[in-house]
């Protein structure tokens, strides 16, 4: 089956941040697509890779910022 790279791309950002995503690996099982797939459209080097990377971290940190600042406002230990 031949994908459009930039559909693939619209839908994985979509997906990203609808479902919070923090991995590589969760975007691909979203996607239905393979593994090897994913890479063939957006190699490593990729503008399109780096900014589907930015979105995952992007979302790994604002989940920690707010797990932390939970604990911190918490009056029982963790």
């Amino acid at each position: 089956m031949a994908y459009n790279t930039d559909e693939l791309y619209k839908q994985a950002l979509q997906e990203i941040e609808e479902n919070t995503l923090f991995f590589v690996s969760d975007v691909v099982a979203y996607l239905g697509i393979a593994e090897s797939t994913f890479y063939e459209h957006f190699p490593p080097d990729s503008e399109k890779s780096k900014a589907i990377k930015e979105r995952l971290n992007k979302n790994a940190m604002r989940t920690k910022v707010s797990i932390r600042s939970k604990l911190h406002q918490s009056k029982s230990p963790a």
